[in-house]
């Protein structure tokens, strides 16, 4: 026998209603800034910028961030990481889309005996919030065009 929470019910029958997709705990899913962002750069092999769709759809954002603050270098392998401050560890970095369009960073990065390791990482993690480049809280710069 299934037993659902009242919760999880009502959760389920608002993203019905609303066609909004729910994820874990009733958390609408991120937008990926790759999936609704143009005209994207990275500069100095971690810094980015972008012009993104706000949630109005009324005009583009130019948006940027340092990736610094979301992603690390662990053993060298790129990683979805908080202050993670891989550019420390990693070069030739560039941005390429997958076989999904997903925007994926590559990167040559040190591992822990310091040799050099092919890394790439999705980052869907990253999020265009109303426009602006955002992952982990940290927001990044936005100038309305």
């Amino acid at each position: 026998m299934i037993f659902l929470t009242t919760a999880a019910v009502m959760s389920a029958i608002c993203a019905l209603v609303s066609g909004t997709p729910v994820g874990d705990k009733g958390i609408p899913p991120v937008t990926p800034f790759g999936d609704t962002c143009d005209s994207i750069q990275l500069e100095l092999g971690y810094w980015t910028e972008a012009h993104c769709e706000p949630d109005d759809n009324y005009g583009k954002v130019i948006t940027s961030i340092g990736l610094d603050v979301c992603i690390g270098n662990d053993a060298g392998s790129l990683v979805a990481q908080e202050n993670g401050g891989f550019s420390k560890g990693c070069t030739n970095t560039q941005f390429i889309r997958d076989a999904y369009g997903k925007l994926v960073l590559k990167a040559v990065c040190k591992d822990s005996n310091g040799k050099d390791q092919d890394s790439s990482l999705t980052l869907d993690f990253i999020e265009n919030n109303r426009g602006c480049i955002m992952c982990f809280g940290h927001k990044g710069q936005c100038i309305k065009k």
